[in-house]
């Protein structure tokens, strides 16, 4: 069975450098034969914030595990490691 991931990160505050940094990581994982859900790829963020948390909430339940590119700037972040009972990875 392959594992699922739930990546946390920014989105809208992410810089270019980040989100090349964060797409080569999964790109990596999937390689290995992972399931990733990278939110600014695979979350509709024409959204509502709601529909965009509610959207986030349902693929973290689905997941194995969540992983964390931190940012403190970011509110999302913070809202979805409160939200998670799955193992977290910080990865920075």
């Amino acid at each position: 069975m392959m594992k699922k991931v739930f990546i946390i990160s920014s989105v809208r505050d992410a810089s270019k450098e980040f989100k090349t940094k964060l797409e080569n990581y999964v790109q990596n994982l999937e390689s290995l034969g992972y399931i990733l859900h990278l939110p600014h790829r695979d979350t509709n963020q024409n959204n509502t914030g709601y529909e965009i948390c509610k959207e986030n909430f349902e693929a973290i339940k689905k997941s194995d595990e969540v992983h964390v590119f931190y940012n403190s700037k970011s509110r999302c972040a913070c809202f979805q490691k409160r939200i998670t009972n799955n193992k977290l990875m910080f990865l920075n």
